[in-house]
């Protein structure tokens, strides 16, 4: 059985969903340091799998079918349940905020995703003029 969430449904709108639902993933990532001190290294793992998620998932037709099967979202939800029985047995909190490093990467993602939805929107003006 295959489970699918808002992301890939989202993601079906060219360069607005995607962006979309980027935005919200970005913010879940920075909630999630915001309240819970966490290293450097889980952080960057999480927003990889954003950034991972938001670089395919903004191809057309490849990126929705991605979606579909990359979770981003429930593989950072892992990712916080081990770093909190990590923390629990071994007692063990890093230091620092990483909100700069988030700023960032959203930075990044989002010419990432202003330059895809620039190409979505040459190609389905393109594609329209064809027509």
């Amino acid at each position: 059985r295959i489970r699918f969430g808002l992301d890939a449904i989202l993601g079906l709108f060219p360069g607005l969903g995607e962006w979309l639902t980027s935005i919200v993933q970005a913010g879940i990532v920075l909630g999630a340091v915001n309240q819970r001190d966490l290293p450097t290294p889980l952080v960057m793992r999480m927003v990889l799998n954003v950034a991972i998620d938001s670089a395919i998932g903004s191809i057309p037709l490849l990126g929705d079918l991605f979606d579909v099967f990359f979770k981003a979202n429930r593989r950072n939800l892992q990712l916080l349940r081990q770093a909190g029985d990590e923390q629990r047995v071994t007692g063990r909190v890093s230091s620092g905020r990483h909100t700069a490093f988030l700023v960032g990467i959203a930075l990044v993602l989002g010419f990432i995703l202003l330059s895809t939805g620039y190409v979505a929107l040459k190609v389905a003006v393109w594609g329209f003029s064809q027509i």
